[in-house]
């Protein structure tokens, strides 16, 4: 999945489809990667692995 809001994206799936997104942005434009998402656009992410849920705020 790919959520793009102005010049924020959030990339989410599995890993080797989230790397070819990444390779395929990196190619086109210049981009920072923040790593896991904590907040976006003012809502807040909460992912719990082991319960495998996300929570948004």
């Amino acid at each position: 999945y790919i959520l793009l809001y102005i010049d924020n994206i959030l990339i989410a799936g599995c890993l080797d489809d989230i790397a070819a997104i990444k390779q395929q942005i990196v190619a086109k434009w210049k981009y920072k990667d923040l790593g896991l998402v904590i907040i976006f656009v003012s809502f807040q992410i909460i992912r719990d692995q082991a319960a495998k849920t996300l929570i948004i705020h």
